[in-house]
């Protein structure tokens, strides 16, 4: 654990032996793991570690497609989406998304963010406002998702012309990942999504979503 972790946090380091390796031997666990957020407020968010993060559409609506059986069909915004997510070592060299799901109404997915890991010099599609986060170096968690909203958004908007404003939820619900354990579990969660879809608290009339945390 570093040194300037919160009190009672250990972080994982990223690239430790086996810890971005795909759990697939192990057992599902649907009921796993909470999406509220426990956002420490003495906690560096730019430091070595692993993250649950979930981004919801604007109003839940169904923007990025359909669940279709177990499967998740993505619609043009949500091959956007999931473009973008995969883009994000690109413009944040050292931070990885080694697992995600794109959803009908929201995103699940890994962020692991390594020593040393920086934004990069351009960002495509991000505002004035955005771009000056350019002068904070670390790839730190807020940093990251700003981004990606900000450069998904633009492409919906230039190809669907869906408004900005309509795409995304504000905030996001995060968690450090603490160990091997909850890595694989989070993993397996993330996995199963599309097929633990009609139990989903996203889904609509299955129970209520707990707000996120404004960015």
């Amino acid at each position: 654990m570093r040194a300037n972790a919160a009190p009672g946090v250990a972080v994982l380091r990223p690239y430790g032996r086996g810890l971005l390796q795909s759990p697939s031997r192990m057992k599902p666990e649907p009921d796993l793991p909470r999406r509220r957020s426990v956002r420490l407020p003495e906690y560096d968010y730019a430091q070595p570690g692993a993250y649950f993060v979930t981004i919801c559409a604007h109003q839940k609506k169904h923007l990025f497609g359909e669940i279709s059986g177990d499967a998740m069909t993505l619609s043009g915004p949500g091959k956007i989406v999931d473009e973008c997510l995969r883009e994000i070592p690109a413009h944040f060299p050292g931070a990885k998304v080694p697992m995600h799901v794109v959803m009908p109404n929201h995103v699940h997915g890994i962020v692991v963010i390594a020593d040393g890991a920086q934004r990069s010099s351009r960002v495509d599609g991000v505002n004035g406002a955005a771009r000056r986060l350019g002068a904070h170096r670390a790839a730190s968690l807020p940093v990251i998702i700003r981004s990606f909203k900000a450069i998904s958004a633009r492409r919906i908007r230039e190809r669907f012309g869906v408004p900005p404003s309509e795409i995304w939820q504000r905030g996001y619900y995060e968690r450090v990942i603490r160990t091997r354990e909850e890595f694989g579990k989070t993993w397996e969660y993330i996995r199963l999504n599309p097929v633990t879809w009609s139990n989903d608290s996203e889904n609509p009339g299955q129970g209520t979503a707990i707000p996120p945390r404004a960015p």
